[in-house]
């Protein structure tokens, strides 16, 4: 394997392999056309890494002055997903991590993953012409079938957010092994796929949608702290689970089923259940299936 060792701004000297330079170049050269009026003004390159989330929190915990960093890897060996789980992160896949540290109420973070989650959605849909679609709070699916997920990591002192890490991890060149692999280790809840396997095995340049999704990134960060309306508007548009009938899963592996009416400003999910109650549950408290007509 071939490894290429680059010097990027003011932060970076890692490696990556140059079998995908497409990423690396289309990432230098929306650096050096955006500077640092852009949302990412800064890159590290990872040939393969344990985890780009647990390296960002690192680094924005190590440097309080430290924002619009990301961290990109071809691999990585221990992807971290919701509640602990492992996210798997093989060859063909884009796996990042964006430090960031918006003016947002600690309260409010999870609307920081809508921000994420938006603009994967929209950058897959401009650059693919699928119709990707959101499942509240955090998977982009294609056909009901998950293609990203996002994971947002917050550092709070004294109810302030100080950082947050929008990791994303997006199958987009995935081969049918890797997917079999996934699809075994995740059990029959829902179907995993890749922007390939949708595509009728047609391969997506993953450096050109890395920069959609950033570009999007720092347009929706913009209008988030602008007008918050006009964001939740936009983001429940792409939203499928709102008007569905769901299965709540709670962490103590009770259930019950509901209409997930809408969702609040906080990013919580409005849902009425049988009896007329309206409830609100939060992404770190649920899992929610999306039920059959």
């Amino acid at each position: 394997m071939i490894l290429l060792i680059i010097t990027v701004s003011f932060v970076h000297n890692c490696v990556y392999r140059l079998d995908n330079m497409d990423v690396r170049s289309s990432l230098l050269r929306y650096i050096s056309i955006e500077n640092r009026s852009s949302i990412c003004n800064s890159v590290l390159f990872y040939d393969a890494i344990e985890s780009t989330q647990e390296t960002a929190i690192f680094l924005a915990e190590s440097n309080s002055k430290l924002e619009k960093a990301l961290i990109v890897a071809n691999e990585q060996r221990q992807g971290m997903g919701r509640s602990g789980k492992v996210w798997m992160s093989p060859y063909g896949g884009i796996w990042f991590s964006l430090i960031v540290r918006p003016k947002v109420a600690s309260y409010k973070s999870s609307l920081l993953t809508f921000i994420a989650s938006l603009s994967v959605c929209d950058a897959i849909r401009s650059e693919t012409g699928l119709d990707s679609k959101i499942k509240w709070p955090n998977d982009i699916v294609i056909n009901s079938k998950k293609v990203s997920g996002i994971l947002t990591s917050i550092g709070v002192e004294n109810t302030k957010l100080k950082y947050a890490i929008l990791g994303v991890g997006l199958n987009s060149n995935l081969d049918d092994k890797s997917l079999n692999l996934m699809n075994k280790s995740v059990g029959s809840d829902y179907e995993i796929t890749s922007l390939k396997r949708e595509l009728s095995d047609k391969w997506t340049d993953s450096g050109s949608l890395l920069i959609s999704i950033l570009q999007k990134i720092g347009d929706y960060h913009g209008m988030l702290e602008i007008d918050e309306l006009q964001f939740l508007d936009k983001w429940k548009t792409r939203c499928e689970t709102i008007n569905k009938h769901i299965r709540v899963v709670n962490k103590d592996k009770s259930q019950y089923e509901g209409l997930a009416s809408d969702v609040a400003s906080d990013g919580s999910l409005i849902i009425k259940i049988a009896n007329g109650e309206i409830i609100r549950v939060s992404e770190s408290d649920v899992t929610i299936l999306v039920l059959a007509k």
